[in-house]
């Protein structure tokens, strides 16, 4: 009886694998895949519209950027122009000269004979501290 019992299993087994899904069964599948498929896709086309819009945007504002950077020239150059002067306009002013600022010489103290100065110069302008034991006059 075991052996009828594990055939009879077996036999069921192999039947169950044999019918496997039905054709129902079959294109709801096949139909999940291509809508997932679509639905990539779509979100693909999106990113890439997106992307391209943006780099117009970005082309629009660098073109007005330009445009304003040569707007700005064009209107330093006239005022640049404008304030030009011909050579028969500059030879009517007159010459402007620099200021040149001029050292100033800073007074210095002079030692008033403190005890060992020996570079103080004395009254005869020899340079030497004259010693009390000398006579004035004779240097």
């Amino acid at each position: 009886m075991k052996k009828t019992l594990s055939l009879l299993v077996l036999g069921g087994m192999l039947v169950f694998a044999a019918c496997g899904p039905s054709e129902a069964e079959k294109k709801a599948l096949e139909q999940k895949v291509l809508d997932s498929i679509a639905k990539v896709e779509n979100e693909k086309n999106a990113l890439r519209a997106d992307s391209i819009s943006k780099a117009e945007m970005q082309k629009q504002i660098d073109e007005a950027n330009a445009n304003a950077a040569a707007a700005k020239a064009e209107a330093s150059a006239a005022k640049k122009e404008a304030t030009k002067k011909t050579p028969a306009e500059m030879a009517k002013e007159p010459v402007k000269k620099e200021e040149v600022p001029v050292k100033k010489e800073e007074a210095k103290p002079a030692n008033l004979g403190k005890k060992g100065d020996v570079n103080k110069t004395n009254e005869a302008g020899t340079g030497t501290q004259s010693s009390p034991l000398k006579k004035k006059g004779s240097n």
